[in-house]
């Protein structure tokens, strides 16, 4: 640490502080009670290995349901140190974001030194993205991916040989942060091996292709060895199931992520990184610019690839879609050559531009973060579930925290974490109300369903299942205009004999 701190600086990182500190703050207070049902997937599965049977969610039965084994090996341990409970897995993904904050915050201390202002809009900058901002204490992944992307992005553009063995450990196991990673992973080794290349690094690229591939093969084995299997089989499950009847859906909805997120800063960068206006510091200036590529190009694969799939796009994909661009565009900008200022004018409508942009998101998903969708689920489960004696096997859609607290056996009708059902649903396809989805229950041996979007003036018209209770559920989905949601369970009657083995 250099002893001699002058007064700016002092005053700089004290404003950080304030900053990072006033930003969690509000993140927290915003996020409030609110968490995510595939948070409860995690658990289940935690709860079963922290119990000795394996990373499970249906007994004895092998699947990978979870997109984020990196932040499931983060959670197991959290709740083996201090409980299987869904406010350790949120307070472990708050720190992450805190943690993120912390480590922007100490870089834009350290590239503009005594210059509080420039230091605060960099923190600004990467805090804009108003879904992380949503999702950071939650007890999801996107908080720890903002993280290792930061840290990720950062020893590339240090370019310090000593960093190279942390550089590739993190580069090779990108594709266990989320599975879309593994390209980016690809696109950053590429672009070290070709600058280690031209500046003849023989060493330096020995280094980093065994921490990468020591890492990637050390990452594959846990999670075979936890799951059965490397690859999640959530992608096929959405792309089977959540397919959406809007041919443009999924093409509209992560477009307007991508706006949202990563427009206004990208924009921002087009007119800061002319070199006839501004140059960056050194020998960052390659490093930059090949970042900058990597994110954009790959922002732009994930898009596609998206809207070609086009199934149910989530808010929280904006890890993928935006965040790794807004990052790269921070980090560029962060090493803007100090000798020319940026013109305050320019900086002031670019952050009120984002500002609202971001305002607006939040305050659209607001009414979703005043729900507590674990805590109502848990009384329906108590009130619906519990009563029911003998070997209960409950098929519905929002299998985390039903499956999480009822302790049955869940039939997974999307087929995330049931290997049966998706089996079922390749080969017959995606079942429809009425006598599809009754062929599917008894194919499954299901004995109960819960109608998780049930209407409260009608029920399903079905001889072979019969109500047994209902109750509402408060849910996050804001998609609509309303967060309640009634949830009906019905009883499946047993198959005829001639139907029992379909």
């Amino acid at each position: 640490m250099n002893p001699i701190v002058n007064a700016p600086q002092r005053f700089c990182a004290f404003l950080l502080a304030a900053l990072v500190t006033l930003l969690s703050v509000a993140a927290y207070a915003y996020v409030g009670a609110s968490n995510a049902d595939d948070t409860y997937i995690y658990m289940r599965y935690a709860e079963n290995l922290l119990a000795g049977h394996g990373a499970k969610f249906n007994l004895p039965e092998a699947s990978h349901g979870i997109t984020s084994p990196a932040w499931f090996a983060t959670g197991s341990l959290a709740s083996l140190l201090f409980g299987n409970s869904i406010t350790t897995w949120k307070t472990t993904s708050g720190l992450f974001f805190v943690l993120f904050l912390v480590g922007v915050a100490r870089f834009g201390f350290e590239v503009n030194r005594g210059s509080p202002v420039r230091a605060m809009l960099l923190l600004l900058l990467c805090a804009s993205d108003p879904f992380l901002f949503r999702w950071s204490f939650t007890g999801m992944e996107n908080s720890l991916v903002a993280c290792w992307l930061w840290t990720t992005f950062s020893l590339y553009t240090a370019n310090e040989s000593r960093k190279d063995c942390a550089l590739g450990l993190l580069v090779g196991s990108l594709a266990f942060l989320r599975p879309e990673f593994a390209l980016l992973s690809l696109l950053i080794a590429g672009c070290f091996l070709r600058r280690s290349f031209v500046d003849h690094s023989v060493f330096r690229i020995r280094i980093f292709a065994c921490s990468v591939l020591s890492a990637f093969l050390l990452c594959a084995g846990l999670v075979y060895s936890a799951f059965g299997y490397v690859v999640p089989q959530t992608a096929v499950a959405k792309a089977l199931v959540l397919v959406q009847s809007n041919p443009l859906y999924a093409a509209r909805q992560a477009g307007q992520i991508v706006v949202v997120v990563a427009a206004c800063a990208t924009a921002f960068a087009v007119l800061c990184l002319r070199p006839w206006r501004f140059s960056l510091n050194g020998e960052l200036a390659s490093d930059a610019r090949s970042l900058l590529f990597v994110s954009a190009l790959f922002s732009l694969i994930v898009f596609g690839y998206v809207a070609y799939q086009n199934h149910l796009v989530s808010s929280r994909y904006s890890v993928t879609l935006g965040l790794p661009l807004l990052l790269a565009v921070a980090l560029s900008l962060g090493h803007l050559n100090p000798s020319r200022e940026l013109s305050i004018r320019v900086v002031s409508c670019f952050a009120l531009l984002q500002g609202a942009i971001s305002g607006y998101a939040l305050y659209l998903m607001y009414p979703g973060t005043r729900t507590d969708e674990g805590r109502d689920i848990a009384k329906f489960v108590e009130r619906c579930i519990e009563p029911i004696s003998g070997d209960v096997r409950i098929a519905l859609t929002e299998i985390g925290a039903l499956g999480f607290y009822s302790k049955r056996y869940v039939v997974d009708l999307v087929g995330l974490v049931d290997r049966e059902s998706l089996r079922y649903m390749r080969e017959k396809g995606r079942p429809r109300e009425g006598d599809e989805l009754v062929s599917m229950l008894w194919a499954r041996q299901a004995s109960h369903y819960v109608e998780t979007f049930a209407s409260a003036s009608s029920r399903l018209a079905n001889p072979h299942m019969e109500v047994v209770c209902e109750a509402p559920v408060g849910r996050n989905n804001v998609s609509g205009a309303s967060v309640q949601t009634l949830w009906r369970l019905y009883e499946v009657r047993k198959a005829p004999t001639s139907k029992a083995g379909a």
